[in-house]
Protein backbone atom coordinates (compact mmCIF):
# COMPACT_ATOMS: atom_id res chain seq x y z
CA UNK A 1 0.00 0.00 0.00
CA UNK A 2 2.05 3.01 1.51
CA UNK A 3 5.59 3.12 2.15
CA UNK A 4 6.69 5.14 5.09
CA UNK A 5 7.50 8.34 3.44
CA UNK A 6 4.15 8.42 2.30
CA UNK A 7 2.78 7.76 5.72
CA UNK A 8 4.69 10.45 7.45
CA UNK A 9 3.36 12.48 4.96
CA UNK A 10 -0.15 12.19 5.80
CA UNK A 11 0.87 12.20 9.41
CA UNK A 12 2.55 16.42 8.76
CA UNK A 13 -0.49 16.88 6.59
CA UNK A 14 -2.91 15.74 8.65
CA UNK A 15 -1.51 18.07 11.53
CA UNK A 16 -1.68 20.95 9.42
CA UNK A 17 -4.79 20.17 9.22
CA UNK A 18 -5.82 19.98 12.56
CA UNK A 19 -3.54 23.58 13.35
CA UNK A 20 -5.60 25.24 10.49
CA UNK A 21 -8.95 23.87 11.47
CA UNK A 22 -8.67 25.05 15.06
CA UNK A 23 -7.77 27.96 13.19
CA UNK A 24 -10.40 28.55 11.36
CA UNK A 25 -12.98 27.80 14.12
CA UNK A 26 -11.22 30.09 16.41
CA UNK A 27 -11.52 32.77 13.98
CA UNK A 28 -15.55 31.60 13.18
CA UNK A 29 -16.38 32.23 16.61
CA UNK A 30 -15.01 35.19 16.95
CA UNK A 31 -17.10 36.97 13.91
CA UNK A 32 -20.14 39.11 15.12
CA UNK A 33 -23.38 37.70 15.33
CA UNK A 34 -26.39 39.37 13.57
CA UNK A 35 -29.43 37.71 14.49
CA UNK A 36 -28.94 33.99 15.26
CA UNK A 37 -25.83 32.01 14.46
CA UNK A 38 -26.87 30.18 11.85
CA UNK A 39 -27.23 33.33 9.45
CA UNK A 40 -24.04 34.64 10.90
CA UNK A 41 -21.05 35.41 8.82
CA UNK A 42 -19.19 32.77 10.90
CA UNK A 43 -21.16 30.04 10.39
CA UNK A 44 -19.69 28.54 7.01
CA UNK A 45 -16.19 29.25 7.93
CA UNK A 46 -16.94 27.10 11.53
CA UNK A 47 -18.26 24.34 9.54
CA UNK A 48 -15.14 24.20 7.71
CA UNK A 49 -13.04 24.57 10.37
CA UNK A 50 -14.47 21.49 11.59
CA UNK A 51 -14.12 19.77 8.56
CA UNK A 52 -10.44 20.22 8.51
CA UNK A 53 -10.83 18.87 11.70
CA UNK A 54 -11.87 15.71 11.31
CA UNK A 55 -10.36 15.42 7.96
CA UNK A 56 -6.82 16.05 9.31
CA UNK A 57 -7.56 13.35 12.16
CA UNK A 58 -8.78 10.81 9.83
CA UNK A 59 -5.64 11.76 7.65
CA UNK A 60 -2.93 11.36 10.51
CA UNK A 61 -4.02 9.20 13.02
CA UNK A 62 -4.12 5.85 11.15
CA UNK A 63 -0.74 7.19 9.40
CA UNK A 64 0.39 7.83 13.12
CA UNK A 65 -0.94 3.99 14.25
CA UNK A 66 1.03 2.68 10.96
CA UNK A 67 4.33 4.06 10.96
CA UNK A 68 4.81 4.78 15.07
CA UNK A 69 6.48 7.87 16.61
CA UNK A 70 10.37 6.35 16.05
CA UNK A 71 9.81 7.27 12.10
CA UNK A 72 7.88 10.62 12.93
CA UNK A 73 10.88 11.40 14.62
CA UNK A 74 13.47 10.12 12.09
CA UNK A 75 11.92 12.35 9.93
CA UNK A 76 12.36 15.61 12.38
CA UNK A 77 15.83 14.84 13.08
CA UNK A 78 18.53 17.50 12.46
CA UNK A 79 19.70 16.07 9.34
CA UNK A 80 16.59 15.36 7.30
CA UNK A 81 15.17 18.93 8.34
CA UNK A 82 18.88 20.70 7.56
CA UNK A 83 18.41 19.09 4.23
CA UNK A 84 14.91 19.79 3.60
CA UNK A 85 15.42 23.28 4.17
CA UNK A 86 18.68 23.76 1.76
CA UNK A 87 17.01 22.12 -0.73
CA UNK A 88 16.17 24.28 -3.81
CA UNK A 89 12.41 23.05 -3.63
CA UNK A 90 11.80 24.85 -0.35
CA UNK A 91 13.67 27.60 -1.03
CA UNK A 92 11.77 28.10 -4.00
CA UNK A 93 8.06 27.84 -2.01
CA UNK A 94 9.50 29.95 0.67
CA UNK A 95 10.02 33.05 -2.23
CA UNK A 96 6.61 32.33 -3.58
CA UNK A 97 5.23 32.63 -0.39
CA UNK A 98 7.23 35.76 0.36
CA UNK A 99 5.67 37.15 -2.83
CA UNK A 100 2.11 35.90 -1.98
CA UNK A 101 2.52 37.38 2.07
CA UNK A 102 3.94 41.08 0.41
CA UNK A 103 0.77 41.07 -2.07
CA UNK A 104 -1.68 40.16 0.69
CA UNK A 105 -0.33 42.32 3.99
CA UNK A 106 1.61 45.18 2.28
CA UNK A 107 0.14 45.76 -1.36
CA UNK A 108 -3.02 45.22 -1.11
CA UNK A 109 -4.25 48.57 1.19
CA UNK A 110 -1.56 50.43 0.08
CA UNK A 111 -1.64 50.92 -3.61
CA UNK A 112 -4.91 50.46 -6.04
CA UNK A 113 -5.72 46.83 -6.21
CA UNK A 114 -4.66 46.95 -10.45
CA UNK A 115 -1.42 48.22 -9.79
CA UNK A 116 -1.01 46.03 -6.47
CA UNK A 117 -2.04 42.93 -8.52
CA UNK A 118 -0.31 43.81 -11.81
CA UNK A 119 3.15 44.04 -9.50
CA UNK A 120 2.01 40.60 -7.66
CA UNK A 121 1.78 38.85 -10.94
CA UNK A 122 4.88 40.54 -12.89
CA UNK A 123 7.56 39.37 -9.86
CA UNK A 124 5.84 35.75 -9.23
CA UNK A 125 5.83 35.15 -13.23
CA UNK A 126 9.28 36.64 -13.70
CA UNK A 127 10.74 34.49 -10.48
CA UNK A 128 9.77 31.10 -11.64
CA UNK A 129 10.19 32.50 -15.78
CA UNK A 130 6.78 31.43 -16.89
CA UNK A 131 8.35 33.40 -20.72
CA UNK A 132 9.80 36.47 -22.12
CA UNK A 133 9.99 39.21 -19.64
CA UNK A 134 7.75 41.48 -22.46
CA UNK A 135 5.28 39.32 -22.43
CA UNK A 136 5.00 38.91 -18.39
CA UNK A 137 4.56 42.19 -18.50
CA UNK A 138 1.33 41.89 -21.08
CA UNK A 139 0.31 39.25 -19.24
CA UNK A 140 0.42 41.11 -15.77
CA UNK A 141 -1.50 44.25 -17.16
CA UNK A 142 -4.27 42.29 -19.12
CA UNK A 143 -4.62 39.54 -15.97
CA UNK A 144 -5.12 42.28 -13.53
CA UNK A 145 -7.10 44.94 -15.39
CA UNK A 146 -9.49 42.30 -16.59
CA UNK A 147 -9.70 41.07 -12.74
CA UNK A 148 -10.48 44.33 -11.40
CA UNK A 149 -13.38 44.88 -14.23
CA UNK A 150 -14.76 42.08 -13.82
CA UNK A 151 -15.14 42.04 -10.03
CA UNK A 152 -16.06 45.37 -10.12
CA UNK A 153 -18.43 45.54 -12.66
CA UNK A 154 -19.14 42.46 -13.26
CA UNK A 155 -19.63 40.92 -10.23
CA UNK A 156 -20.00 44.47 -8.30
CA UNK A 157 -17.83 43.72 -5.85
CA UNK A 158 -16.06 46.68 -5.00
CA UNK A 159 -12.17 46.44 -4.39
CA UNK A 160 -9.83 47.77 -1.89
CA UNK A 161 -7.97 50.90 -3.02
Amino acid sequence: MNNEKDMTGDIIMGFLLIISGIAIVVVALGMKVFRNFLDAPGFFPLMLGCVFVLLGAALSFPALKKVGLSTLKDTFSKSNLSKFFKDDKTLRVTILLALMFVYVYFLIGWLNFTVATFLYLFFTMLYIKSTKWWMVIIISIVASVTISVVFKYGFRIPLPS
